[in-house]
C-alpha cells in the first residue's frame, strides 16, 4: 500500500514543483467565484429577490465540477508517470512493479465509479449503474490512449451504440435485455464495467519488448513537451506546418539571391521561432479542427433517430465562428511554450554575423510576433463583424460576441514579457492575463444584462484603449532590456 500511495502522490508533487501553490489555488478559486457570479445574474434577472438555496446549489455544482476536473487531471498525470516508470528495464528488474501499478490505476477508477453511482442515487433516489459505467469508460480511455491513440474509436462507438440501436428499431431496450438475457440492465452494466476495466488494464500492461519501448518513449516525449523541452511531432502534426515551411523556403531562396538588401536577410531571424507561432500554422490547425468537427456532427446526426438539419447548421455556424474567432487566443496560449522550446535556435541565431546586436534581434522577433498576432486578430475581427452583420441583429448575442472579441485583445500583452528571464516553460504571466480577460468579460457581460446594449461600443473602446496604453508602456519599459534569446538572463 505504501508503494501505491507513493505512486499516487507523484502527480501532486510534480504539479506543485512546476508552478507553485499560489497559481494552483488561484485557478481553483475561480470555480466557486464564477458560480456565485452566475447565480447572482440569474437571481437578478428573475427579480424575485435573492434565495440562499440558489447560491448554495451553484456553489455545490461548481465544487463538484472542480473535483471532477481535478481528478481527471490528476489521473492523466498519473497515467503519464506510470507510462514513464513502466520502462523495459523496470519491468524486467522489478517483478512486482506490474501488479502494483495495475492496482494503482484500478483503485481510483473503481472509487470514481462508486462515487458517481452514489451521487446519482442520492439525486434520483433510484439505483442505476449507468453513471458508474460511463465513468469507467471515460476513465479507461485516458489509460488506453497511452498505449494506442486508436483507443478513441471504441470509446466513441460505445457512446453511439444506444443511438444506433434506436435507429435499428429497438424499443424499450431495458425490457428487451431483461427478457433476452434474463438479467437486469444494471447487472449487465456492472458486468461490462468489470470486463472493460480488467481487460483494459491487462492489455496496457501486456506490452513487451519493442511495443513497451514505444509506449515508454511516447510518454517521455509527452512529458518533455510539457516541460518545454524539444517537442516530438508526428508526421500528421508536421503536415500542419507545411505552409510555414513553404513560405520559409521562398524567403530563404529570395534572401540568397545576389543584390538582395541586408534587411531582407536579417528578417530570416524570425524563422528561428519555429512554425507553431506562425499564423499559417495556427489557421491550418483550426481549419482542420473545424472540418473534423463538422464532419463528426454530420455523421452523428445521420446516425440519430431524428434528423435535425437546424442543429447541423446552428452548430456549424457557431462552432466555426468560435474556432475562427479564437485564433489569437490560441497563439497566446502556446506562445511561451513555443518560445521556450526554440530557445536553442534563438541562441544559435544570436551568434551569427547577421545579428549585429541584441537590440536588433529583439526588434525583429518582437515585430514578427506582433505581426502574427495582428494577422490572426484581423481574421477574428473580420469573422465577428460578418456574423454580427449577416446573421445576428443588434441583440445580446451580437453584443456578447463583440465583447468576447474585444477581451481577447489584451492577450497581445504576453508578447512584451521579458522572455530572457524565463527559467522554465511554465515561468510566464499567461495565467494572470487570462484571468484578467475572463474577469473583464464577466463584468461587462453582467453590465450588458442590466444596462442598454448600445453601451457595448463604450465597453469595447475602453478595453482597446486600456490595452494599447499598457502595451505602449510595456514596450517603453523594455526598450533597454534584452528580451531574446529566451532564458538568457536566467
Amino acid at each position: 500500500m505504501k508503494n501505491m500511495v507513493s505512486i499516487w502522490m507523484q502527480p501532486i508533487y510534480a504539479r506543485l514543483n512546476t508552478e507553485g501553490v499560489k497559481t494552483l489555488l488561484l485557478v481553483l478559486a475561480m470555480f466557486p467565484l464564477l458560480s456565485q457570479v452566475l447565480a447572482l445574474i440569474l437571481e437578478w434577472n428573475k427579480g424575485e429577490g435573492f434565495h440562499l438555496k440558489v447560491f448554495a446549489l451553484a456553489l455545490g455544482i461548481s465544487l463538484l465540477a472542480l473535483l471532477v476536473i481535478v481528478f481527471y487531471v490528476w489521473f492523466v498525470m498519473l497515467i503519464q508517470n506510470i507510462g514513464m516508470q513502466y520502462s523495459p528495464a523496470n519491468a524486467a528488474l522489478l517483478p512486482r512493479i506490474k501488479a502494483i501499478m495495475q492496482m494503482a490505476i484500478a483503485l481510483p477508477i473503481v472509487l470514481c465509479a462508486l462515487i458517481a453511482t452514489l451521487i446519482a442515487w442520492a439525486i434520483t433516489k433510484q439505483f442505476s449503474m449507468l453513471p458508474g459505467f460511463v465513468c469507467v469508460v471515460v476513465t479507461v480511455f485516458f489509460m488506453l490512449i497511452v498505449r494506442s491513440q486508436w483507443a478513441v474509436i471504441p470509446m466513441v462507438i460505445s457512446f453511439q451504440l444506444p443511438v444506433i440501436l434506436k435507429r435499428m428499431g429497438v424499443q424499450n431496450m431495458e425490457q428487451q435485455i431483461e427478457q433476452t438475457l434474463g438479467i437486469s440492465l444494471n447487472f449487465l452494466l456492472f458486468f461490462l464495467s468489470l470486463i472493460i476495466l480488467v481487460a483494459s488494464i491487462r492489455w496496457v500492461f501486456s506490452t513487451k519488448d519493442e511495443d513497451l519501448f514505444n509506449m515508454h518513449k511516447r510518454t517521455v516525449s509527452f512529458r518533455r513537451n510539457m516541460n518545454g523541452d524539444k517537442a516530438y511531432e508526428t508526421k500528421f502534426m508536421h503536415a500542419f506546418s507545411s505552409p510555414f515551411f513553404t513560405w520559409m523556403n521562398f524567403r530563404v531562396r529570395r534572401a540568397l539571391q545576389a543584390g538582395v538588401a541586408e534587411h531582407t536577410r536579417q528578417q530570416l531571424i524570425s524563422f528561428s521561432l519555429g512554425p507553431r507561432l506562425h499564423w499559417l500554422t495556427i489557421s491550418t490547425q483550426l481549419l482542420a479542427m473545424l472540418i473534423w468537427g463538422l464532419f463528426s456532427v454530420f455523421v452523428i446526426t445521420r446516425l440519430s433517430s431524428k434528423q435535425n438539419d437546424d442543429f447541423v447548421h446552428g452548430f456549424g455556424l457557431g462552432f466555426g465562428a468560435i474556432v475562427l474567432i479564437a485564433q489569437p487566443l490560441l497563439m497566446g496560449l502556446q506562445l511561451f511554450y513555443s518560445l521556450y522550446q526554440t530557445r536553442v535556435e534563438q541562441a544559435l541565431i544570436s551568434l551569427t554575423p547577421v545579428v549585429q546586436s541584441s537590440m536588433q534581434q529583439d526588434r525583429i522577433l518582437q515585430q514578427y510576433l506582433f505581426r502574427q498576432f495582428f494577422i490572426l486578430y484581423g481574421i477574428s475581427l473580420s469573422v465577428s463583424v460578418l456574423i454580427c452583420w449577416l446573421v445576428f441583429p443588434f441583440e445580446l448575442k451580437s453584443a456578447a460576441m463583440m465583447l468576447f472579441v474585444s477581451t481577447i485583445f489584451p492577450m497581445v500583452l504576453v508578447i512584451t514579457r521579458d522572455h530572457a528571464k524565463m527559467r522554465s516553460a511554465s515561468d510566464h504571466s499567461l495565467l494572470k492575463i487570462l484571468l484578467i480577460c475572463i474577469a473583464v468579460f464577466g463584468v461587462f457581460f453582467f453590465a450588458l444584462l442590466l444596462l442598454p446594449l448600445q453601451l457595448i461600443w463604450l465597453y469595447c473602446a475602453s478595453i482597446f484603449i486600456v490595452s494599447l496604453v499598457l502595451l505602449i508602456k510595456s514596450l517603453q519599459s523594455r526598450r533597454r532590456t534584452t528580451m531574446f534569446p529566451v532564458g538568457r538572463a536566467a
